[in-house]
């Protein structure tokens, strides 16, 4: 069974695409298809929402889903909770329309947990769920990519802490100065056009409500959150995060 026809509405990068697989006589799909793309144009979000879809699919108690499989719009949501994923193949449909964590599936078909299947080069991505400076984050399924190792978490803390003692002293220049060097790190990576990474704010956790934050834009997509970034453009903030907390606060003047 091939697929035809995807669309994705609201989802990770994505405001509205279709991807249309269907060969000339409109009647096939393609048995070949490559997606060939710059680092953040949305390859990886393409097969976020098979994965989406997989999760779904595989609870055998189809459609009522367990507790573990429900879909948390907002990772996935572009600066909405609602968002929806479709697919047409030859002779059937399978679409999900995602409101406020709630899912609701149209298909004509039995979905089976062989629907999809997939085969790719494991990476580990930390998802930021760090509610509160201290302590460790709380970790979820190795499905989401998660990094093993507390590195992340111990970076986050450097970084606010940090904000909070510059605070003190009445320092409003520290902010700016973290800002600039990440900035400086994407414009190297990533040039410096219109439509290049560029990395605006950073907000606290509050506890019980969202954990720490951090805000990006780029082309007219304004405070685009970590999660929606694609996993090379994580890797790489990743990597600058590391960087200037630690290798140049060996000198801390060439930091702050």
């Amino acid at each position: 069974m091939f697929i035809t026809k995807l669309q994705l509405k609201n989802f990770k990068r994505f405001t509205d695409l279709t991807i249309d697989l269907t060969s000339e006589n409109n009647t096939k799909s393609r048995k070949l298809v490559l997606l060939i793309g710059t680092n953040g144009s949305g390859k990886s979000s393409i097969f976020d929402a098979f994965e989406v879809l997989n999760r779904l699919i595989k609870d055998i108690s189809f459609p009522f889903y367990r507790a573990s499989n429900v879909i948390q719009s907002s990772y996935y949501g572009k600066n909405t909770d609602q968002f929806e994923v479709g697919v047409n193949f030859e002779q059937s449909h399978l679409k999900l329309l995602q409101n406020n964590n709630e899912s609701e599936i149209q298909t004509n078909l039995h979905p089976s947990p062989e629907l999809f299947y997939g085969r790719t080069a494991f990476r580990y991505i930390p998802i930021i769920t760090k509610s509160q400076l201290g302590g460790s984050q709380q970790r979820i399924s190795k499905k989401f990519y998660e990094e093993e190792k507390d590195v992340f978490d111990v970076n986050i803390d450097k970084l606010f802490t940090k904000f909070l003692d510059a605070f003190s002293k009445k320092d409003t220049e520290v902010e700016q100065k973290y800002l600039d060097k990440i900035n400086s790190g994407f414009s190297n990576i990533f040039g410096d056009s219109s439509i290049s990474l560029k990395y605006s704010r950073q907000t606290p956790p509050i506890q019980g409500s969202h954990p720490f934050r951090f805000y990006f834009s780029k082309g007219i997509s304004q405070d685009l959150d970590y999660s929606l970034l694609s996993a090379g453009e994580k890797m790489i903030f990743i990597v600058l995060f590391d960087l200037y907390l630690n290798v140049l606060n060996l000198d801390i003047q060439l930091f702050f």
